[in-house]
Formats: C-alpha cells, structure tokens, sequence
C-alpha cells in the first residue's frame, strides 16, 4: 500500500518536475553558461569573464540598475502600506461595500497590461483629460522625472488591487472577540487597529513586502511599451536591458551575464529581508511568552491565575498607554 501511494504521488508530481525542468532549471543553467561566451544567433566564443567585467564598466547598464532600485524603493512602500488602509478601513463596511471596493480595485489586475498600459497613454498624453484637469500640458512621458514617475504611477495603481485582497482575506483570520474584548476596556478603532490588528497581520505584511520587492525589482512592460527606457535612458530598468540586449542587439551571452548579476542583487536584498522580518518576528514572539507564560501555567479557571492575568493587563495597558 505504501509502495502504491509513493507510486501515486510521483504520478502526479510528474508533470509539475518536467515543466520545472525543461522551462525553469535548464534556461538557468543556460544562462549561467551562456555568460561566459560571446553568444550570438549562431555563433559562440567563450570569452570567459568579459561579459561580466564589461557589465561594471557600461554606465548603462549600471543606470539600469539604479533605476531599477529607485522603482523599487518607490513603489514598495506605497504598494505595502497603502493598501493596508484600504483593507483595514473597507473591513469594517458592510460586506456589500467590502465586495464593491474588492471589484473596484481588482479591476486593472484582471485587465491585460498592455491595455492597461494604452489606456493610461491615453489618459496622460499631451492633450489627455490629466493634463486638461491640471490646466496646463505636462509631457508626461518626454521628460524626466515625469516618465519616472507617471510609470510608478500606473504601476501603483494596478499593482494595490491583489494586494488589497490579501490583506482583505488575512483580517479575516482575526478573531473577532479580541476586538470585542478591547471595545469592553474602551480602546476606540485607532487604538484597536495599532494594537491588535497591526501585530497580527504583520506576517502578512512582511510576505507583501518580500514578494513585491521581487516583483516591482522586475519591471518591464511599462517601460517598454510607454517609453522605451528613455528619456535619456530614465526609465530604462534591468530587465527591459536584459531584453534590448538579447533580442534587439543579438548579444545573448552579455544578456545573460546582466541576467545573472541582477538575480544575484534580487536574491541577496530578498533574503536579508526575510532574515530581517524573521528577527523581528522572534523579538515579538519572545515579548509575548515572557509576558504570558507564568499565567498560562496555571490554567484559565484557577483564581490565582485570574488575578495574575489581570495584573499582567494592567502593567501591559500601562507599557503602552505611558500608565494614563
């Protein structure tokens, strides 16, 4: 039986291994091979590290990067923090207005982007409704930081739907009856939201945070098809040069020389996140059991316990109220 279930699972894993293999492990290993030669359409020389000490030395390249950060850097925050508040305050609506905000905002991520992405170039063009509103013409996509900052824009706006609904789904895990309990000792919803909802959805806004500085770390199609990577080279991120490189210049070694520096930086600011979260998550953790340790070893029913509990209440309302 055990035999057959083993049999049964590597079944089904089957398909999941080979799409793994064949789209994901091999062009890695491709990549990493393809770094060390000049590779073009039909010809290869192995050149060693060139590739990689040209990427250093191309001031191109190394703007790619930047910008990259500076989308990263920009939109993060934004993307994590904002939609946040919109979670938290459409939880507390009637579950007809929390479904109409979850539509509203999950719109543009059910919309292709390049749709999306016209729809904005409409509205942003020289002579667009934003630039009639404002009264005065802005060239929005020819002139820096404008482009820099019309594409965070888009990529904010379409980008805090999914997010919502994440955030959405995690307040639903929290267990109505702490807020109850905090209405009782006359916490008003600031005081209720900062400590009891911002501690428990911190996991999920640490996995946000993770997850969107990988993903906004990898823009491509705005700048692409809004820009080009101008003006002056402003927008231009190091995966759109990873592409320009590859299939408008015909250089797939440097490409991926490029590919692999930039998954190296993803990776190392990725798990220094994680790591730092994770530390903190510690700290928060360790706070609580040495808090409540003592009261929980004594049992729920047990007056001793009772008293204890509301003593560790008092000195917890205390700690975070300054004792008012």
């Amino acid at each position: 039986m055990k035999n057959n279930n083993q049999l049964s699972a590597w079944l089904f894993l089957t398909p999941a291994i080979f799409f793994f293999l064949v789209f994901s492990a091999y062009p890695i290993i491709r990549s990493i091979q393809l770094s060390f030669y000049d590779a073009g359409v039909l010809t290869q020389e192995f050149i060693g590290l060139k590739n990689y000490i040209t990427v250093f030395q191309n001031p191109r390249i190394l703007k790619s990067f930047i910008n990259s950060g500076k989308f990263t850097l920009l939109i993060v925050p934004i993307v994590t923090a904002v939609p946040l508040i919109i979670a938290v305050i459409g939880y507390r609506m009637h579950r007809t207005l929390q479904t109409v905000i979850r539509f509203a905002y999950y719109i543009p991520v059910l919309t292709a982007g390049p749709i999306v992405t016209m729809i904005w170039l409409w509205l942003l063009h020289p002579t667009g409704i934003i630039n009639q509103l404002m009264g005065y013409q802005v060239l929005w996509f020819g002139s820096n930081p404008e482009a820099f900052f019309a594409i965070s824009m888009i990529i904010i706006s379409v980008d805090m739907g999914m997010t919502i609904i994440i955030y959405m789904a995690s307040l639903t895990t929290i267990d109505t009856a702490l807020y109850d309990a905090a209405k009782i000792d006359g916490c008003n919803g600031v005081q209720e939201d900062w400590y009891i909802t911002r501690p428990l959805i911190s996991p999920t806004v640490g996995f946000i945070f993770f997850i969107k500085i990988v993903g906004v770390s990898q823009i491509f199609l705005y700048p692409m098809i809004l820009t080009g990577g101008g003006p002056n080279y402003g927008t231009n991120t190091a995966v759109l040069e990873i592409y320009l490189q590859a299939f408008n210049y015909g250089k797939y070694g440097f490409a991926s020389a490029i590919g692999i520096l930039f998954a190296i930086v993803v990776g190392t600011v990725g798990y220094f996140q994680r790591r730092f979260f994770n530390q903190n998550q510690d700290v928060v953790h360790k706070r609580k059991k040495k808090r409540t340790g003592i009261i929980l070893s004594k049992g729920p029913h047990d007056p001793e316990g009772e008293a204890d509990l509301k003593k560790m209440i008092q000195e917890a309302y205390d700690e975070e109220y300054g004792g008012e």
